[in-house]
């Protein structure tokens, strides 16, 4: 069972969360910070680790958590927390992958050497899946071959809620506020 949870997070490569501002048009993140481990734990069948990324983003967020639960079924939950600073509310969640992707709204069915896995947005209900190019002009790294699975979403409220789930069969868990995990 772990060797087959191992190859579902193999599979996706690489997850990540841009904040953008209107204003500056670009990805504000800041580099060379820390990423603290808040709380890691194990309940029900599945096991947690919430990280603090508020450095990464501020000025532009007053705090911005990732939850990530490996869940009963071979299923992992990722859950993006942000409360904003500034009226700039734009944000991206993107997915780098070789896999090939097919997308039907809220869901998307990425294959690769006949294996798939399921990533379904729970939240926002708004959201959809949209794929982009992964390539890359020089300096940076080509990405040859791979594509983003993106949210892009703008949120009109003080705090957001990205929450997806991955798996080969994935049945929505009920979400919970990353600090009631």
């Amino acid at each position: 069972e772990l060797s087959q949870r191992y190859r579902q997070l193999l599979a996706l490569q690489i997850t990540h969360l841009v904040v953008k501002t209107f204003s500056q048009g670009r990805e504000p993140q800041t580099a060379f910070q820390v990423a603290e481990v808040l709380k890691t734990g194990a309940s029900g069948g599945a096991c947690y680790a919430i990280i603090d990324l508020t450095q990464a983003y501020q000025p532009h967020v007053k705090t911005a958590k990732r939850g990530i639960a490996l869940l009963e079924g071979n299923s992992v939950l990722i859950q993006d927390e942000i409360a904003w600073a500034s009226q700039a509310k734009h944000l991206c969640w993107q997915l780098i992958t070789d896999a090939e992707c097919i997308l039907d709204g809220r869901t998307a069915r990425l294959t690769k050497e006949s294996e798939t896995l399921e990533l379904k947005i729970l939240s926002p209900e708004e959201a959809f899946f949209e794929i982009r190019s992964a390539e890359q002009d020089p300096p940076e790294c080509p990405n040859t071959g791979y594509q983003q699975l993106v949210i892009d979403h703008n949120e009109n409220g003080p705090y957001s809620v990205v929450s997806v789930i991955v798996g080969v069969s994935t049945k929505a868990p009920e979400l919970r506020a990353l600090d009631t995990w």
